[in-house]
């Protein structure tokens, strides 16, 4: 275990060579708790993942009901072209929050709801193949 920057991580050393540490003990910007040397050999491999999310994700609008701004957040497994465009009961889109090219991630989208009347409305997220539309509702 080794502690960086307040946090604590466990690791496995891969080679048979002895790491001095100065009197800090600090080796590398890693810091070791009670030891002047470290050997080991590796015993396993460790898979290393992904940071890319697996799948594209919507999440309820928050707060909800909101007045007069709510946040919607959506996850893309890949980079592309996203729209999030929001309509009202009558089905009419109202407002276009994003038209354009995103990267792979997770994003937060806000809507300033403030010049719209209270009442229900829908947002539709849109990326390649993927549609989602929630309910969210705005109160005045």
């Amino acid at each position: 275990c080794f502690v960086q920057n307040g946090s604590a991580y466990d690791g496995i050393y891969t080679d048979n060579h002895s790491v001095e540490t100065d009197e800090t003990g600090t080796i590398g910007g890693l810091w070791f708790v009670g030891h002047d040397s470290i050997k080991g050999t590796l015993t396993s491999e460790v898979a290393v993942e992904d940071d890319a999310p697996a799948a594209f994700a919507v999440a309820q609008n928050s707060p909800n009901p909101f007045n007069p701004t709510t946040t919607i957040s959506l996850t893309l497994a890949e980079a592309g072209n996203v729209s999030v465009d929001v309509f009202n009961v009558a089905g009419q889109k109202v407002d276009t929050l994003v038209n354009g090219f995103m990267n792979a991630g997770t994003h937060s989208v806000v809507w300033d709801a403030s010049k719209f009347s209270a009442g229900v409305y829908f947002y539709t997220v849109k990326a390649g193949d993927f549609s989602k539309t929630m309910k969210m509702t705005l109160l005045k």
